[in-house]
């Protein structure tokens, strides 16, 4: 299956009787590249194959001097194969290619249709080169003449996703409510209802509501998530932590607890820090300190993942300063520097790093 989200148009060839060669050869062509490109088994050996198959139907075209969706539906394929090599540049070339044959098309719904698949597709490619203001103006212009036919309902989807996610980068939190919202709405519209889909959508008006601060939002939010009964303890987790920055620590305990619960080790190792920062709020520092090395413990052995490591030696250092252990903390800090950084190994406090080019992320 795809691992680019769209639906292109089901546009396999109409034959007539007297086709010129040409024309009746890219026809044949395209429907076998068609075939490949569309296959359950698709990997990079069929893609290859189908990219080959689709130049030669793309020349032939050109040769034959003929325009119909087939023609333009071509460099939609190329470009969505181009995309999942992540060659973005050449993605858009094809992708913007197939506007003008679009619009050589007599059928006024069809041009339209192919208009906003081929800006909906330019948009993604730029969002995934991180050229966000490109990924904006497409989508845009998708969004302008979004096509009413509901077999196109999964490309609006991935319209209001893009936009949304655009704008929650850039810290515009209120205009990516205001899309995913539109996507959920769109999504929830529908006879076959995808839950995951939904609770996705939910998942992220709500990280953006908490983003705003608007917290009483974001709670109904995530708690309209659980209702899709996907990744159950994530979303516990969500909600402890929005109870932790109202400073509600009887309701964050309460699904911090629960969130623990579940055999998922990559949350667990989170769970185990937020749980120990509640411990310390209370100064109950030595509930705190097992806790944070539960996650220490857990996430060295899993995963190594550094930027949570960091947090949990971070967290450790305030509990042995709270508690005037100053050499103590100050070694916890030291460990937590090392931790963020990838070529940074000295244990001496007074040889903290020049620079940090090579760190690997910031704490909140």
């Amino acid at each position: 299956m795809r691992n680019v989200f769209l639906l292109l148009l089901c546009l396999l060839p109409c034959f007539v009787l007297a086709q010129p060669p040409n024309t009746k050869q890219a026809i044949d062509l395209y429907k076998q590249a068609y075939g490949l490109f569309e296959s359950p088994n698709a990997n990079s050996m069929t893609d290859s194959l189908a990219y080959v198959k689709f130049n030669q139907a793309k020349r032939l075209y050109e040769a034959s001097g003929k325009f119909d969706k087939n023609y333009a539906d071509i460099f939609l394929k190329l470009g969505t194969i181009q995309e999942t090599e992540n060659n973005y540049s050449e993605a858009i070339k094809y992708y913007k290619s197939s506007l003008p044959i679009w619009e050589k098309l007599h059928s006024e719904s069809i041009k339209k249709e192919g208009h906003f698949l081929a800006y909906v597709l330019i948009g993604q490619a730029f969002y995934k080169s991180e050229q966000y203001d490109s990924a904006i103006f497409f989508g845009q212009k998708a969004e302008h003449i979004l096509p009413s036919n509901s077999h196109f309902i999964d490309n609006v989807q991935l319209l209001y996703n893009i936009m949304g996610a655009i704008y929650f980068k850039n810290g515009d939190f209120k205009q990516s409510i205001f899309y995913w919202e539109k996507g959920f709405n769109a999504a929830n519209n529908q006879k076959h209802r995808h839950p995951q889909q939904l609770c996705s959508y939910q998942l992220n008006i709500a990280s953006a509501a908490s983003s705003l601060g608007e917290y009483q939002k974001a709670l109904k939010s995530y708690r309209q998530a659980l209702q899709y009964n996907y990744v159950p303890e994530i979303i516990h987790r969500k909600i402890g932590e929005v109870y932790l920055k109202r400073n509600r620590p009887d309701s964050a305990l309460h699904y911090l607890q629960k969130a623990a619960l579940p055999d998922n080790p990559e949350n667990r190792i989170v769970v185990w820090n937020h749980l120990g920062n509640l411990y310390t709020q209370r100064k109950e520092y030595a509930k705190a300190l097992s806790y944070y090395n539960q996650s220490i413990e857990l996430n060295t052995k899993q995963f190594r993942a550094n930027t949570i490591l960091a947090a949990s030696h971070l967290s450790i250092g305030q509990v042995h300063e709270a508690q005037q252990q100053f050499p103590q903390a100050l070694a916890d800090y030291q460990t937590a520097l090392q931790k963020l950084h990838f070529t940074f190994k000295s244990s001496d406090i007074y040889q903290n790093p020049q620079d940090f080019d090579n760190a690997v992320s910031k704490l909140d």
